[in-house]
């Protein structure tokens, strides 16, 4: 059996975290949530986490500073920055900064699911 790649969430919205693992399926991944941008490193330094979802906007730490934070340790996991709708130019600044590629809200499905899924090298999730 192919162990399932670790997907970290970050958003300061429980909802918003619940969302995006039902979204992705409950059980394609084994998932972790982070609250905070502290919490985030502290997720990554704990273990293998194949990628992380990362809101921009979080208390304490933002997801800007935890980017930046997340790229300055050893190996660090492929970052997805989560921005408000209509903010292409500020997604394509986090690229530009490391990120991976960033996500809008609402989310497209669709999108959500092939950004995940490059990053993860999963598959469409059909097995086949």
């Amino acid at each position: 059996m192919v162990a399932r790649k670790h997907v970290l969430i970050a958003d300061d919205q429980q909802g918003v975290r619940r969302l995006l693992m039902e979204l992705l399926g409950v059980d394609r991944f084994h998932y972790s949530e982070a609250a905070t941008g502290q919490e985030v490193l502290e997720v990554i330094r704990a273990g293998e986490v194949s990628l992380v979802l990362l809101d921009l906007k979080m208390p304490r730490m933002d997801g800007v500073e935890a980017l930046k934070a997340i790229l300055e340790l050893p190996a660090p996991p492929p970052v997805v920055m989560i921005t408000a709708q209509g903010q292409k130019d500020l997604g394509q600044r986090l690229i530009n900064m490391g990120a991976a590629a960033f996500l809008e809200k609402p989310f497209d499905v669709g999108h959500l699911h092939a950004v995940v899924d490059k990053f993860t090298g999963s598959g469409n999730g059909d097995n086949s």
